[in-house]
């Protein structure tokens, strides 16, 4: 490899760092795609804790959801926080997981 000074050198450099940034973006986009499958869906569970989840489908994109807590005898409870975590496809599959206290209480799958 033949290194250069001046402007082309830096030039090339800087170059060769936004290809190498562009290919890990959409090489990181297509390995999250692969993993939103029929498959992988149905080895979550409800139950199952997050970082479970994250194992099979690696790290989602989190969304706070806020409720207020009812009893079923009508009385107002603490309010509880929820978080939905979601893992998107380009082609828009999608599973969302709502999760409190670290473990899921309910999964979604929308697109296949």
């Amino acid at each position: 490899m033949v290194l250069r000074s001046g402007w082309h050198g830096r030039l090339v450099r800087r170059t060769g760092a936004v290809v190498l940034g562009v290919g890990l973006a959409f090489g990181g986009l297509a390995g999250c795609e692969e993993k939103i499958t029929p498959e992988n869906y149905a080895l979550l569970k409800t139950g199952m804790t997050l970082a479970d989840a994250e194992k099979v489908l690696g790290q989602g994109e989190r969304e706070e959801v806020s409720g207020f807590g009812v009893s079923a005898a009508g009385m107002a409870g603490g309010s509880s926080v929820s978080v939905n975590y979601s893992w998107k496809a380009e082609d828009g599959r999608k599973i969302v997981a709502t999760v409190k206290d670290g473990t899921i209480t309910s999964l979604s799958k929308f697109g296949f």
